[in-house]
């Protein structure tokens, strides 16, 4: 059986797996979030398939987003909210900047930077240097980044993973391939 690639579909299956899995939560007794998130994980396109494709997935993980957020919205009572006063306010406004700091620390302390100069981009082609003017202009029509672009030589004919291979080796040598 083929599954459904429309996007009405997609939506029919979520919305009904979802169902299942929230009446197999509550039995359970789990949030019915897991039950979301599971029926996510489970008929999306690395589980069974029932929804293969991924642009419909996202797309229905919007809507349920945005369907969310409203719920939240009609939930919040603001009298209680503005009750709560100045712990509130302040735990609000400084999640943002201590999540981002935390975060920062965190990539600080394994070692990962990104900062102006860290890396430069480097195509690697088995393609000859004969090629290199059509080879540039596909990086460009298809909007990636510019780099640096490694090709065969002209009279070098080893397989392409050889060729590749030894240019890995000689950029390995004076910087760190990642």
């Amino acid at each position: 059986m083929t599954p459904p690639t429309d996007l009405l579909s997609s939506i029919g299956i979520c919305v009904s797996a979802a169902a299942l899995l929230a009446v197999v939560g509550w039995r359970l007794r789990q949030p019915l979030i897991l039950a979301y998130l599971l029926t996510g994980v489970l008929i999306g396109p690395h589980g069974l398939q029932w929804v293969p494709h991924l642009e419909s997935i996202k797309t229905v993980a919007e809507i349920g987003l945005i369907l969310l957020l409203f719920v939240i919205g009609l939930e919040i009572d603001l009298k209680k909210l503005a009750s709560a006063g100045a712990p509130v306010l302040l735990t609000g406004a400084l999640q943002v900047p201590i999540c981002i700091a935390l975060g920062l620390g965190f990539f600080y302390v394994i070692g990962t930077r990104n900062g102006p100069n860290d890396y430069s981009l480097v195509y690697l082609t088995g393609r000859p240097e004969t090629c290199r003017r059509d080879t540039e202009r596909w990086l460009t029509q298809h909007g990636l980044p510019s780099g640096r672009l490694l090709m065969r030589g002209t009279h070098d004919r080893r397989p392409a993973r050889r060729t590749k291979l030894d240019q890995l080796r000689r950029l390995s040598a004076v910087s760190e391939v990642v």
